[in-house]
């Protein structure tokens, strides 16, 4: 699944992809409100801790789990 993060007053966005499932994802994102953090592990092993108050938007792309093997 594909994440996009928009930080307050920069033009650029974070961009990953994660194997969690968009319920996870919205359910970090509330514990974060919280805790004033989110914190994310890509399918790359690089961690992303984003204070919730430069936090812009969050965009949760669509979940797709990946095919193995020979498909047709």
């Amino acid at each position: 699944m594909n994440i996009k993060i928009g930080i307050k007053n920069t033009p650029k966005e974070i961009t990953f992809d994660l194997e969690a499932k968009p319920d996870e994802v919205e359910k970090e994102f509330r514990s974060g409100l919280e805790k004033g953090f989110i914190k994310f592990k890509d399918n790359e092993k690089n961690t992303y801790i984003i204070p919730m108050q430069s936090l812009a938007y969050l965009e949760i792309g669509s979940y797709k789990p990946r095919k193995i093997g020979f498909v047709t």
